[in-house]
């Protein structure tokens, strides 16, 4: 899980200026109405790759849930536990409130839902078998070999989630620049993809 970094690129150590701001996304608008929010980088910010929402089980066997069909879903997860991150200050869990609540599957699950301070913590507890689903980042799948992806989330559900790097105007340098670039190249890029990330659309 990528979390909000300020990376001291080309700057000055000692004054511990930030001159590149590389943002996690951070969901604020409701689901197809969504845009890129102004930042510390605005003026200079740029999309970089997206991320998707995967529910991962290390109960379920490994098969496709359908997300959309409300019964099937509820069947999937019986009387266990769904572990989300915290609707009022996890990205992930925001997300994830917004497609339950598209699906009207929130309410009904509302007694059976996890919340939790990170992703992370959602996801661990589906590898101890203390929820039998979670809500996580297709990226925090990667190299899990205790749970699995059992559903994809439809994007229609939630706000496109999107990784932004921007410089900031106030204390950017050419080195900082050059970096932001190299973030953006395709080498780099495909790093980014291999552990889970995609494309943006």
């Amino acid at each position: 899980m990528l979390q909000e970094q300020f990376l001291r690129t080309g700057c000055n150590a000692r004054r511990s200026t930030a001159c590149l701001y590389f943002s996690s996304p951070r969901p604020s608008l409701p689901p197809r109405r969504a845009a890129l929010r102004p930042s510390p980088a605005a003026d200079r910010a740029r999309p970089a790759f997206s991320n998707q929402l995967v529910v991962a089980s290390s109960v379920e066997p490994e098969q496709n849930i359908d997300f959309t069909r409300r019964e099937t879903f509820k069947a999937a997860l019986a009387d266990g536990y769904l572990a989300v991150g915290h609707v009022g200050s996890v990205p992930a869990g925001l997300y994830a409130h917004q497609a339950l609540t598209y699906f009207d599957l929130w309410n009904d699950l509302a007694p059976q839902i996890l919340q939790v301070d990170h992703v992370r913590a959602a996801l661990r507890l589906a590898q101890v078998n203390e929820a039998r689903l979670a809500i996580v980042y297709a990226s925090d799948l990667v190299a899990q070999t205790t749970v699995h992806k059992v559903a994809l989330v439809p994007e229609e559900a939630h706000e496109p989630i999107i990784y932004t790097i921007g410089l900031l105007s106030q204390n950017s340098t050419q080195a900082a620049g050059i970096f932001a670039d190299f973030l953006t190249s395709k080498p780099a890029l495909e790093v980014f993809y291999h552990f889970g990330f995609t494309p943006l659309r």
